[in-house]
Parts: structure tokens; C-alpha cells; sequence
């Protein structure tokens, strides 16, 4: 089997397949640690499934506007931030503030992914690595529109990928700081949608691009918010950026069949946010993990049958006919 991506949903399908002796194929020349978001996962599927301890914390959270600190939401709130966030109106994680069970993974949990897991870095998914009958399985967690554009299906009007990317500053606070509580902000008045503190962590989230010079003036504001003030910072500000920050839907039926189309035909399967174009969380790429090894154990048990099908009809046509 070949993963194609060392993204974490490639990292965790090498992982939970390990019976089908996968190699992943990375396009880029080390491992791409491109997550800079709070990693809080709601349940422990994923810890249970690469063995890599998990800390179970309670999260709090709140709402900043125009000044006030809210513990309720309102129908407005939430429509605003769902519009500043995505450019739609869709229920989002804000419409509930209720103190809510999370698991952290460990700061090196990337690293830890990756340990004994076969990776060919510098290695991408070609057009000439896309064939039809191909008896090996792959997993594509490349994002959807390059793998369409592969196989030319930009012809199809539906096919849209809306996406926006995000900025992330990461401090690290020093002095005696262990909490987990997360501040929204639905106004446009502030570019960060999303401020939280893990451990003793600051992340904030942008939706526009920040000024980076500006790391600390940020950080400074946004902890009045939590109340805090430290003792000081524990090295420098730490920016990323990921550039499909926020998936906006497309057409489902448009999604279903083009990924039905390309395991038929050519045996590769997609896998993860950006392959299946769908705004996840890591918790639901285990299931989707399951899945895909069910199906490629029972076309390989199918492909089994008949090859033994074939042999048997054809000592039968060398029998002698009395």
C-alpha cells in the first residue's frame, strides 16, 4: 500500500494499517509539521489508535464583543462568527459554550506519528503514478481539487473549492499557568477569530493576515481578556499558516462520486480533510480509516474468489469429456 501525504491523516492511516505494509510517499523534503491550531481532540479515538498518550482536560470557553465577556451565546453571535469565519451561516463551535471533555495531544505528537513509519520524502503523486487495473491500494490525502485536476475533471461547473487560509500565533507564557478555556470573537473589529490558552500555551487564530512584527502587542491584549498577566514569555512568537485554514462545502454529490470514481477505477483511496474536502476533525478520520480497510480487505478477498473461480473452471475445461 502507498499513502501519498505524511499530513497527520497520513501519518495515522500508516499507523492503524500496518498489516498492509504502507509506504507513505511525502512531496516534500521532511516532514511536513504544518498544524499550528490547538490540537484538542473530543475523543480518544485517536490517542487509542496510535497508542500515543492523550491528556484528558475540561475546556471552557467564552464569547468577546464590543468589550463584554459573554457565557451564553446568542443567535447573533453565532451567525456573525460563523460569517467571519467561513463566509457562511452555519451552526459552528461557538453555539455552544457549555464546559466540554478534550484530549491534548503532546507537543511532539507529530514526531511521535511518524516514528516507525516507512517515509519517502521528496517523493509526490504524479499523473503517471495514476493507472487503471492497478491490484496495489493507495491513499490519496492530497487535496481534492489537484487530484481532480489530474484527472481532468474541471470541466464539471459544480466543481468549486472554496477555501481561506489562517494564521496562528503561538507564546508560550511563563510563571505558574495550567488552564484550558478558549475566547471567541465574532466581530469583525478584532482580525483573530480565536484565542486559546493550552497548558501554559497561547494560541491565537487569525482569519486575515496579521501584522508578525506584532506578536507580542497581540499576545499582550488578548491575555487582558483572560485576566492574566504573566510572569513573561518563554522564547519567541511562533507564526504558521496554513492555507486551507477553512474548507466552505462543496457539492456533495459532486465530492461522493468523484472519490467513488477514483477507487473504482484506479484503486486509490482519498482520505482526510483536504482529500475528502470535508471540514473534520481527526476523531472522524479514524472511522474513515476503518472503512477504507474494510473495503480493501473484501475486494481483495472478491479478487481472491475469482482468481480461485478461474483456476477451477480451467482444470475443469482440461478434463476429458467421456
Amino acid at each position: 500500500m502507498i499513502i501519498y501525504g505524511a499530513g497527520m491523516a497520513g501519518l495515522l492511516a500508516g499507523h492503524m494499517l500496518r498489516r498492509h505494509e504502507p509506504v507513505i510517499c511525502e512531496a516534500k523534503k521532511s516532514l511536513p509539521n504544518n498544524h499550528h491550531a490547538v490540537l484538542r481532540f473530543r475523543s480518544r479515538a485517536v490517542a487509542e489508535a496510535t497508542h500515543i498518550p492523550f491528556r484528558e482536560v475540561v475546556v471552557h470557553k467564552a464569547i468577546w464583543d464590543n468589550g463584554m465577556m459573554y457565557g451564553q451565546p446568542t443567535l447573533a453571535t453565532q451567525n456573525m462568527y460563523a460569517q467571519k469565519v467561513a463566509g457562511i451561516v452555519r451552526n459552528r463551535s461557538i453555539i455552544d459554550l457549555q464546559p466540554s471533555k478534550r484530549y491534548i495531544a503532546p507537543p511532539d505528537f507529530i514526531a511521535q506519528l511518524a516514528r516507525g513509519l516507512e517515509i519517502h520524502y521528496d517523493e509526490p503523486l504524479l499523473i503517471s503514478h495514476i493507472k487503471e487495473g492497478v491490484d496495489e491500494p493507495a491513499i490519496s490525502t492530497i487535496p481534492m481539487k489537484m487530484l481532480m485536476r489530474m484527472v481532468h475533471w474541471e470541466h464539471d461547473p459544480r466543481t468549486t473549492f472554496k477555501h481561506s487560509p489562517i494564521w496562528t500565533l503561538n507564546v508560550d507564557l511563563a510563571g505558574n499557568i495550567d488552564v484550558y478555556q478558549t475566547i471567541y470573537y465574532p466581530n469583525t473589529a478584532q482580525q483573530w477569530y480565536r484565542a486559546s490558552i493550552t497548558g501554559s500555551r497561547l494560541t491565537i487564530e487569525f482569519i486575515d493576515a496579521p501584522q508578525e512584527n506584532m506578536g507580542w502587542q497581540y499576545a499582550d491584549f488578548v491575555l487582558t481578556h483572560f485576566g492574566i498577566k504573566p510572569e513573561g514569555f518563554v522564547g519567541h512568537p511562533q507564526w504558521g499558516k496554513q492555507e486551507y485554514g477553512k474548507l466552505i462545502p462543496m457539492d456533495d454529490e459532486l465530492r461522493h462520486t468523484f472519490i467513488d470514481y477514483m477507487t473504482d477505477r484506479f484503486n486509490i483511496y482519498s482520505l482526510g480533510r483536504f482529500g475528502t474536502w470535508r471540514q473534520i476533525l481527526l476523531d472522524d478520520v479514524v472511522n474513515d480509516i476503518r472503512v477504507i480497510d474494510r473495503l480493501i480487505t473484501l475486494k481483495s478477498r472478491y479478487l481472491r474468489s475469482l482468481a480461485r473461480q478461474a483456476k477451477e473452471i480451467g482444470h475443469d475445461d482440461e478434463r476429458p469429456t467421456s
